[in-house]
């Protein structure tokens, strides 16, 4: 019904009752992401954690967006050998000129679903594709009313980096939810001037850009935001290029202030 931001208003069908839901939640039907073997955005490291994980065996896979391929796909397979146990192997899905795609181009297909039921039968892969990967259940997207937060409910547990302002560090809040923390030096700044420039931080929403959080406002201030698991020093990364493309004002924006604590982040990913 709604579909902006992270909650989404939605009307049950079959009860006819409305409420909010996480959009990391919902998928369009007959689209990939309905798919239980598709994993689209996972890393190949992240991707034979999973598969190596309890839950699944010889035989379980996934598929991926190919992260060194732009519109190519990977599949990811749990296999064995006596030499090394258990592993997992890769296999490129390239897309065609016309539409389609293939791992051999002996043997093609018009939609991966039909990939991947081919080789359900094997056909020359390490392992008959026998389950989808076992699932973690989507995280939650972060609540609206969660803004002003308790510094406790944080846990800093790597340090990224260090600047003029403070660090970042990734770590977790309430033990759970991964994210980014950027601790501000005492006295960098007034803590009421930047709880009024965050408020209004917080209402940037885009898909380019890194999403501010929360913060803790006494001394010292933390910053905390979404953590990017693929990241190059993402808090380096200034937005100037994006702000200027959409035509937003610097003065209602306050640019210097984000280029004085790098504040509004690229969403860099390595591929």
């Amino acid at each position: 019904m709604e579909d902006e931001g992270d909650w989404w208003l939605a009307k049950s069908l079959r009860s006819g009752k409305k409420g909010y839901i996480p959009s990391n939640f919902v998928a369009l039907v007959d689209s990939l992401e309905q798919e239980k073997w598709f994993f689209k955005t996972l890393s190949r490291k992240d991707a034979e954690r999973l598969l190596l994980s309890s839950g699944n065996k010889i035989g379980s896979f996934l598929v991926r967006e190919s992260e060194t391929s732009a519109g190519a796909y990977s599949l990811s397979v749990r296999d064995s050998d006596s030499a090394h146990g258990d592993i997992i192997k890769h296999y490129r899905i390239r897309s065609l000129d016309g539409g389609g795609y293939y791992i051999s181009p002996r043997t093609t297909f018009a939609t991966l679903p039909e990939l991947i039921h081919h080789y359900k039968r094997g056909d020359g892969l390490c392992q008959r594709l026998m389950a989808p990967c076992t699932s973690l259940a989507p995280q939650r997207p972060w609540a609206q009313d969660e803004w002003e937060i308790p510094r406790e409910s944080l846990k800093l547990v790597k340090k990224l980096g260090s600047g003029q302002f403070g660090e970042v560090w990734m770590g977790y809040y309430k033990n759970n939810f991964k994210v980014a923390v950027k601790t501000m030096k005492e006295g960098s700044m007034d803590p009421n001037a930047f709880l009024a420039e965050a408020n209004l931080m917080k209402k940037l929403q885009h898909n380019k850009l890194v999403r501010l959080y929360a913060v803790v406002t006494k001394q010292p201030i933390y910053i905390v935001t979404e953590y990017m698991a693929n990241g190059k020093e993402p808090y380096q990364m200034l937005l100037l290029d994006f702000l200027q493309n959409q035509m937003l004002c610097p003065s209602k924006l306050q640019i210097p202030f984000l280029m004085r604590t790098n504040f509004c982040l690229y969403r860099v990913l390595s591929f």
